[in-house]
């Protein structure tokens, strides 16, 4: 394991992309982090299985693709093979059927409030190992 984690950021909001990178690189958590507004392009990336990144930071209200059918779909590209990353699911509005569902579902490590913060990220990356 490096000693930084790489991220893959899926967000709808161009403005949510921006403030979580920049946070991300304000604190030093990482210097490999890749945008992606549109998760079927985001979802196009993990299917290669090249260069995939350790943590993905995905948010749940997405149009064409929501969060939850995103990561349906990677377990199925997963299913035959293992995959290193963990999914951290993002929400503006914590909702309790969307936290157990995100819970429940295997590939999905965490279900966060948006904006994302230091203190929650911390809490993560130490138990990732990071």
């Amino acid at each position: 394991m490096q000693n930084k984690p790489s991220f893959f950021l899926i967000d709808d909001s161009r403005i949510d992309l921006f403030i979580t990178k920049k946070f991300l690189q304000r604190h030093r958590v990482s210097d490999a982090i890749r945008l992606f507004e549109n998760p079927t392009e985001a979802l196009a990336a993990i299917e290669s299985k090249e260069n995939l990144p350790d943590i993905i930071l995905l948010d749940i209200k997405m149009p064409e693709l929501d969060g939850f059918e995103f990561v349906d779909k990677i377990e199925k590209v997963f299913a035959d093979s293992t995959h290193e990353f963990k999914v951290i699911m993002l929400s503006s509005t914590l909702d309790f059927r969307d936290e157990e569902r995100a819970l429940s579902h295997p590939i999905v490590f965490k279900l966060l409030e948006k904006p994302l913060n230091m203190e929650d990220l911390q809490i993560i990356l130490q138990q990732l190992g990071w």
